[in-house]
């Protein structure tokens, strides 16, 4: 028996920092991109009709404030794996991320192996 795919989603404002994400995720055979929306309110209606496993936010998708965002996803849908990909340093931020129910931060761009391994550690954490 194959395991399942990891269903993705990709939530970033920046089209260029969208497509490499896309094209990296496209070659791994055992995790799937389910969606890509450009805002964070597109990707609540996109989490919403394709039930992803993982999502990758990038602050800048989101028009309020993205800490509202992680705590709307976690209580809408408690099992999703949240990694921020982020240019912030800021500990505090970070922190708030986490405890808002963000599972791991990854510093933008993320390395190829750091960025497919955040998302394989999704599978085990199920």
């Amino acid at each position: 028996m194959q395991p399942a795919l990891i269903r993705v989603i990709v939530i970033d404002a920046n089209t260029q920092s969208r497509q490499r994400t896309v094209a990296l995720i496209a070659t791994e055979p055992d995790i799937e991109v389910a969606g890509v929306a450009r805002s964070g309110t597109e990707g609540l209606r996109l989490a919403n009709a394709v039930e992803p496993s993982v999502v990758l936010l990038s602050p800048n998708a989101y028009e309020g404030n993205v800490l509202d965002l992680i705590r709307h996803m976690v209580a809408e849908w408690p099992s999703l794996y949240i990694i921020l990909i982020t240019r912030s340093s800021d500990a505090q931020f970070l922190q708030n991320a986490i405890l808002a129910g963000a599972k791991l931060f990854l510093p933008q761009p993320p390395g190829a192996d750091k960025l497919l391994s955040a998302i394989r550690a999704s599978a085990s954490s199920e």
